[in-house]
């Protein structure tokens, strides 16, 4: 006997809350996307208007697949977590993990959520200085790229002494109207 697959409908589908990404786009603007859906991406020149175009992005893709009989997938903040996941881990670290937990007077459980979530955010932060690092070191590769692609030519010519006492030897003196003359000399 087969088994019948839930049916949900296209209002079901269209009611779900997809998170999206938004980013700026190297010509300018932004771009938006959202990863559970793939291919469903849109662009905008102002942050209001790239979060209205993928809304309608993000309606006009579940419809299409809807129609095509395609699997919609859910979204991740439609998901339940119970908090609980198997984590299998050397023995060793088991064992300092526990007595950590012991000394700092906190269950094994509490201790490793502890740790999980200071490291976490301590991700995100490091993430977020990288970014603004990247960023900055865009601007100044930008900012050397302007430098290098204007020509700038410069004659280097000896200094001799300022008083008239100092001997100017004939051999270093030229007339030059062209920089080859110049580097030749």
């Amino acid at each position: 006997m087969k088994e019948l697959k839930e049916t949900k409908t296209l209002e079901y589908y269209l009611s779900m809350n997809y998170p999206f990404l938004i980013y700026h786009a190297e010509e300018g603007g932004y771009v938006a996307e959202i990863e559970e859906l793939p291919g469903c991406i849109t662009e905008g020149e102002t942050l209001e208007k790239v979060s209205k175009s993928i809304e309608s992005a993000r309606r006009a893709w579940i419809e299409a697949a809807y129609e095509d009989g395609l699997e919609i997938p859910s979204s991740r903040t439609d998901q339940e977590y119970s908090g609980r996941f198997v984590l299998r881990i050397p023995s060793y670290l088991h064992q300092r993990l526990a007595e950590r937990a012991m000394r700092e007077g906190v269950s094994l459980n509490q201790y490793v959520g502890t740790l999980l979530s200071v490291g976490v955010s301590t991700y995100d932060v490091k993430v977020d200085q990288l970014i603004d690092e990247v960023k900055q070191l865009k601007s100044q590769l930008v900012d050397l790229t302007e430098q290098v692609s204007t020509p700038r030519v410069t004659y280097l010519v000896p200094q001799w002494g300022i008083s008239s006492e100092e001997p100017q030897p004939e051999s270093h003196q030229f007339t030059a109207t062209e920089p080859r003359e110049l580097i030749a000399a």
